[in-house]
């Protein structure tokens, strides 16, 4: 009966196995589906998303990719969608929400512009609830700088401005700059027309190795339940019979 019980516990963890690959297949599929989205947004952006006033290919682009890219993060962690521009008026100050939180993405041509653009785009609408997404290296850049940090190829000049900037977001909005800019999924270079496929293929690759890092920790999973069912196992009925007249000769002899 033992067996029984026991045969039936590693049925029901091979089948809880099974069914978990299963999911993480298709949240895998849902993934590749928001990359997919992602190639068209940064090839054909006027196709798929609605232009504004003064809107540039890049920042419509960036804007549509960021959402498919960060679902489709999502998407393979078993989450649902976390970004959206589809409720986003064509005149309003975002460019998209992520987690409920407006954002506006600046993906200009130096750390020191972008800065300049996030506060002439706070100075227009002085909205304090909006956050910034700027390209990540250029956010890497402006960490290290506050850091001490500077990379090698910045003068002093433009580390000043750039921490100028940086103190001028702080004032105008009262918040700290960590707390209202955020680094966007992708660099600045990966923004950029000619380099779409390059860019998607990235990305997608890492999605890849994300979902096969899931794939093992199930396999990792069932195989340490499989372990603690062994060892949790006592001996049959039959075996403490055998053990037991085992034991009495022992004592005979």
């Amino acid at each position: 009966m033992e067996k029984s019980i026991h045969r039936e516990t590693n049925r029901s963890n091979c089948e809880g196995k099974l069914q978990s690959q299963q999911n993480q297949n298709l949240n895998f599929e849902t993934a590749l589906n928001y990359m997919m989205k992602m190639r068209q947004f940064l090839s054909e952006p006027k196709k798929y998303t609605r232009f504004r006033a003064n809107e540039t290919w890049r920042s419509s682009g960036t804007s549509g990719s960021q959402c498919t890219e960060r679902n489709a993060w999502a998407a393979i962690k078993g989450q649902s969608e976390v970004a959206t521009f589809d409720d986003v008026a064509r005149t309003a100050p975002e460019d998209f929400i992520l987690d409920g939180i407006k954002y506006q993405s600046k993906f200009i041509n130096g750390t020191n512009n972008t800065l300049k653009h996030v506060l002439e785009h706070f100075g227009k609408y002085q909205d304090s609830s909006m956050n910034y997404s700027i390209p990540k290296d250029q956010f890497n850049i402006i960490k290290a700088i506050r850091l001490g940090q500077a990379p090698s190829d910045l003068n002093d000049k433009s580390i000043r401005a750039i921490l100028q900037k940086v103190e001028e977001i702080e004032r105008q909005t009262g918040r700290s700059f960590q707390e209202i800019v955020k680094p966007s999924v992708s660099n600045y270079s990966d923004a950029q027309l000619g380099t779409v496929g390059e860019t998607v293929s990235k990305h997608q690759d890492q999605i890849v190795d994300e979902n096969q890092r899931i794939q093992d920790e199930i396999q990792k999973d069932a195989r340490e339940k499989t372990k603690s069912i062994e060892a949790k196992k006592g001996p049959s009925i039959g075996e403490g019979v055998k053990l037991l007249v085992q034991q009495q000769q022992l004592r005979l002899h």
